[in-house]
């Protein structure tokens, strides 16, 4: 459970991998315990089913080459330390939302996120640090930048209505049948 390291090439080329999480906020299922402070080269790279990438707050360094040739990523959470990745995240034009939880702007990743769409995509970023992030290199280039309170599974939790229905991480509903994590009533579930 004290995971450090990711080693290089984990989790690449899966069919079937479809998120990523680090959290202790899971209430049923496997719960990766997020401890991990690197992960290796070409980790998570080309898996075309998955959807949700949320790092955990004690990454400190991430290889070249992570989570490129992910079509169907939709979220991505950074922890809010001045993260060291290079490379990642191409590859990746479903990207709508990047939550970042450092309230000053660390240095934005080189040639990252290049297949994003600036303009659509949603940078979350900690509330009071709403200015920083649009002065700051690379992360201006985003068109929508909003403050949160809270940030990861925990903005999702609260992105979502207490209705009984499930939502995905990125607050959109989640049909009956679909299997994967979900958002239902404020708690992260897994439906098998």
């Amino acid at each position: 459970q004290n995971v450090k390291t990711i080693e290089d090439f984990c989790g690449s080329r899966n069919e079937w991998l479809e998120y990523v999480l680090f959290s202790n906020e899971v209430s049923s299922g496997e719960v990766v315990v997020s401890t991990v402070e690197t992960i290796g080269r070409s980790c998570f790279d080309d898996n075309p089913a998955l959807q949700y990438a949320m790092l955990p707050n004690t990454l400190i360094s991430m290889g070249e080459d992570c989570f490129n040739d992910c079509p169907s990523l939709r979220a991505v959470s950074l922890p809010p330390a001045d993260l060291k990745l290079s490379n990642c995240f191409n590859g990746c034009p479903s990207i709508y939302t990047i939550m970042v939880n450092a309230e000053e702007p660390y240095p934005f990743p080189d040639s990252s996120f290049v297949d994003v769409n600036r303009d659509a995509c949603k940078l979350m970023v900690p509330a009071g640090s709403e200015e920083l992030y649009r002065n700051a290199e690379g992360w201006k280039d985003f068109y929508k930048i909003n403050g949160s309170e809270s940030l990861g599974v925990s903005a999702a939790k609260d992105l979502v209505p207490h209705d009984g229905r499930a939502y995905n991480l990125d607050g959109t509903p989640k049909p009956d049948d679909e299997k994967g994590i979900a958002i239902q009533d404020g708690k992260v579930v897994i439906r098998k």
